[in-house]
């Protein structure tokens, strides 16, 4: 069954314009309230600021994490790779109000996942949800792959939320000078002139902005897709 606050279009307004102020605080905190039912609520290291989690399976040993810290004045979304055998999480791309590099997946691959999870996924899961979560991850180049992603969010967001309509629709970016090229060595890039809108990349190997985990993730999509 779905979380009552995954149903709110708020969660989503919030969740995609990243700004706590522009909403009700009352209203941020009932839904931090019913999430809490169904997800993980800590506060981060100012022991404040609320971040909620989200954790996504892949297999026994991985899962997708989405961590969405909602700060007062600028929320942050962080994807990450969790190994549970290492007890660590690695960042695959983040959406915050300095340095940020979301853009991490490409749109087979969140496909993949959401279909994956359709099969294999906690009870909370709804596909729409997925997508949802996801789609502001997907690294587009192209005004007409945007605008198809766009459509399929918002289809989900209208379906999953009632009232969604009389709210504005959910945005999602693209990078019109960056371009996914496949390596022989790493696998899928994605990259431009100016590298910092994903560490997807050659670009930030060993940096201290994030090093991407290649080979654990094209591992587990591989994975994912050979998993009946």
């Amino acid at each position: 069954m779905v979380n009552e606050a995954l149903a709110d279009p708020l969660f989503w307004q919030l969740y995609y314009l990243c700004e706590f102020e522009q909403f009700p605080e009352e209203a941020v905190v009932r839904q931090l309230k019913a999430l809490a039912r169904d997800f993980a609520v800590r506060t981060d290291a100012d022991g404040e600021t609320p971040v909620l989690r989200f954790r996504l399976p892949l297999g026994d040993r991985f899962e997708i994490g989405i961590d969405f810290t909602l700060e007062e004045f600028m929320c942050r979304i962080g994807l990450d790779l969790h190994d549970a055998e290492a007890g660590k999480s690695v960042a695959l791309g983040w959406w915050d109000d300095l340095r940020w590099h979301p853009f991490c997946l490409r749109e087979e691959e969140l496909d993949r996942l959401v279909h994956y999870w359709s099969r294999h996924a906690p009870a909370w899961y709804d596909a729409r949800i997925g997508l949802l979560l996801l789609a502001p991850f997907v690294g587009l180049t192209e005004a007409g792959a945007r605008d198809r992603l766009a459509d399929r969010v918002n289809a989900a967001y209208r379906d999953l939320c009632p009232g969604a309509a009389a709210h504005p629709p959910l945005a999602i970016k693209m990078r019109a000078d960056y371009r996914w090229s496949h390596d022989g060595e790493l696998g899928w890039l994605f990259s431009g002139d100016y590298a910092c809108y994903s560490i997807r990349n050659r670009a930030h190997l060993g940096g201290g902005e994030g090093d991407f985990p290649f080979t654990q993730f094209n591992a587990v999509m591989d994975a994912i897709a050979a998993t009946p």
